[in-house]
């Protein structure tokens, strides 16, 4: 792996992938922003968010 030498990473989505991505990137030091288009983190699967959930209508 090329380790990164300069900048930071943009991180675009706070559900279960842009999580993901940013728990690597914290475990390997990389600086990054999460930004998200929702007021909160989970995507889909968060379960404060009943209308979003998958199967709902």
């Amino acid at each position: 792996m090329t380790a990164l030498t300069r900048g930071s990473v943009l991180v675009i989505g706070a559900g279960p992938s842009g999580l993901a991505a940013a728990a690597a990137l914290s475990s390997l030091g990389v600086e990054f922003d999460l930004v998200d288009a929702q007021n909160h983190v989970g995507g889909v699967w968060n379960i404060a968010n009943e209308d979003a959930r998958p199967g709902r209508t």
